[in-house]
């Protein structure tokens, strides 16, 4: 009996991945094909093996206070670029760890709002913090993830406060969106647009990577149905802040963080004890 249920755990880790190596794994090839440098297929492809091995061994905090700290932090990371820098022509998204410079809001978005979705109380009010953390960057491609994401949320649990943050989200995102843009990074923005030109085969088989991790993150039965919404919404709205300005592509385009944030997001809780 330990025997089936520790390989029906292998199992439903295993399947709460595929919302990350599905896209992931089509964009190492796109990097790979499309002539990107090597180091580049390299750091998603670590980010990768550390963002399974995260979904692999790490747990959902099971107490709501472990989670509203968790909260706390995932603001703190959005403030640290605004504390510390650096900035690019007033702008300061990006954290260094490591020898490496990762976007904030990739890394602290998608945990944050599948958090907030169980957690009606205080959710709407750490969203709140993020969303005007993220406008003060300014950052419109988080402004307009963390408020999609506060949309599901309100719709799904019916929540008047969550809808009022949905509101001002929204509104935060029109005004970051005003912000100068930073030139385009090759390989990392203006993904799918650029690759349609010469290769619409290769761009529809990205964006249906991206579309094939929704699906699957809605089949991931081992997380709450309003979290999976949150983390859709989330997702959704990173990709149309990448379709409609220069911000980066999540999952598809070179970088760790999204990859990262969006593997710790997908941790799924223990497995409730049977008796």
């Amino acid at each position: 009996m330990e025997t089936r249920q520790d390989h029906s755990g292998i199992i439903a880790r295993w399947h709460a991945g595929l919302p990350l190596m599905l896209p992931a794994l089509a964009g190492i090839a796109y990097l790979v094909a499309a002539g990107a440098p090597g180091s580049f297929a390299i750091v998603n492809a670590g980010a990768l093996a550390v963002g399974l091995a995260l979904i692999a061994l790490v747990r959902f905090p099971a107490s709501s206070r472990a989670r509203i700290v968790v909260l706390f932090a995932l603001c703190s990371i959005l403030a640290i670029p605004l504390t510390f820098g650096p900035w690019i022509d007033g702008i300061s998204r990006w954290i260094a760890v490591g020898g490496f410079t990762l976007h904030t809001g990739f890394l602290a978005a998608p945990l944050l709002v599948r958090i907030a979705a169980g957690e009606i109380g205080s959710g709407p009010w750490f969203l709140l913090a993020a969303i005007l953390l993220a406008f003060a960057q300014p950052d419109f491609a988080t402004c307009l993830a963390l408020s999609c994401g506060a949309l599901t949320i309100a719709i799904s649990n019916r929540n008047g406060t969550m809808l009022a943050v949905t509101v001002l989200g929204f509104a935060a995102s029109i005004g970051a969106s005003f912000a100068a843009p930073l030139p385009p990074q090759t390989f990392v923005e203006r993904i799918l647009p650029e690759l349609w030109v010469s290769s619409p085969l290769a761009a529809s088989a990205l964006a249906l990577s991206l579309i094939a991790a929704a699906g699957a993150l809605l089949a991931t039965a081992r997380i709450a149905l309003p979290q999976r919404l949150a983390l859709l919404g989330c997702m959704t709205g990173f990709v149309i802040a990448a379709f409609l300005g220069d911000y980066p592509y999540p999952l598809i385009g070179y970088g760790a963080a999204s990859l990262l944030g969006f593997a710790i997001a997908l941790i799924t809780p223990r497995p409730a004890a049977r008796s």
